[in-house]
């Protein structure tokens, strides 16, 4: 099975290396510094590798429409696809679904892995992708046709199950439980940056509307709290992630708002709270949603700790 690699470089060093080489331990991987030598034609060996690749693993990014090559060698794959064959299995880093229609309309309605889980996760995305489709192209017309009834009435039949839980006292009791695991690690994670370094300290506190503040450095402050939860219903629960500047322990007080990020539970296998964010790819787990929550701090934490 031989996988061609679309990016922009600037995806390149963080993501897309680790990605090709754990994909490379199942796959045939085309990777641009993999498969170009001092002298080849770049255009020729990308036209080689588009050829002879099975699927085509597009990166999906600013940076990526924004770039000559990238947007030539997607043409190229959709121009390789077929009514019954699919190649192209979409990343989507950074993007939002209104960002993807923007830049192209027929990505935005397939199945994109999401480039801000772990290369592990995404890995795996791919790996169930590539599994699905081949089970798929071994199939005869009437065969394949009653999967994927057979597919949707799963889909469907969760998707039910889900619902009816989301609306019951048993379901907003796990949602309720998942938000405060998500209050938990990330005060844990702040617990042990506290530990750990002298030159950043930060101070956690619970607050009246059971959720988390975190006070930083730079009179930044971090909130994350469930709201709209009720004790028979969690169907109209979001968890609300805010970073802000100011002093104030609470969230309903004035303060200069530098970020809002907000989730809608739902319910996947095994019963197993899930958060999607409006617009984005797909729902991430518990401790996906904490960590998510963690880096965007960081980063807005690290603009005004290095101005540049």
């Amino acid at each position: 099975m031989r996988l061609f690699i679309s990016y922009a470089s600037e995806d390149r060093a963080d993501f897309v290396e680790p990605l090709a080489k754990q994909l490379a331990e199942s796959y045939d991987v085309w990777f641009a510094p993999y498969e170009l030598k001092v002298g080849q034609s770049l255009l020729a060996q990308i036209d080689a590798g588009l050829r002879e690749c099975d699927y085509g693993v597009v990166i999906l990014s600013h940076d990526f429409f924004r770039k000559k090559w990238p947007p030539a060698e997607l043409g190229g794959l959709f121009a390789l696809e077929e009514p019954s064959r699919k190649i192209i299995l979409p990343v989507w880093r950074g993007l939002t679904e209104a960002d993807v229609k923007n830049y192209s309309p027929i990505l935005a309605d397939r199945y994109a892995a999401n480039g801000s889980d772990s290369v592990e996760a995404v890995v795996a995305a791919l790996r169930f992708a590539i599994d699905a489709a081949d089970r798929q192209r071994k199939l005869g017309p009437v065969e394949s046709a009653l999967q994927r009834f057979k597919l949707l009435a799963e889909t469907i039949k969760e998707a039910r199950e889900g619902s009816e839980l989301l609306q019951s006292e048993q379901g907003a009791t796990l949602v309720a439980t998942a938000a405060q695991c998500v209050y938990d690690i990330v005060e844990q994670a702040f617990s042990e940056l506290n530990a750990a370094s002298k030159g950043l300290q930060f101070t956690a506190k619970r607050h009246a509307m059971n959720g988390l503040v975190i006070h930083a450095p730079y009179r930044l402050g971090f909130h994350l709290y469930l709201r709209n939860s009720y004790i028979n219903t969690a169907t109209t629960a979001i968890l609300t992630i805010l970073t802000t500047k100011g002093t104030s322990d609470f969230i309903d007080n004035e303060f200069d708002m530098l970020g809002k990020q907000e989730f809608k539970p739902s319910f996947g296998k095994g019963r197993t709270v899930m958060w999607r964010q409006e617009g984005g790819p797909s729902a991430v787990s518990t401790e996906e949603l904490a960590a998510q929550a963690l880096e965007q701090f960081q980063a807005q934490l690290a603009r005004l700790a290095l101005p540049r």
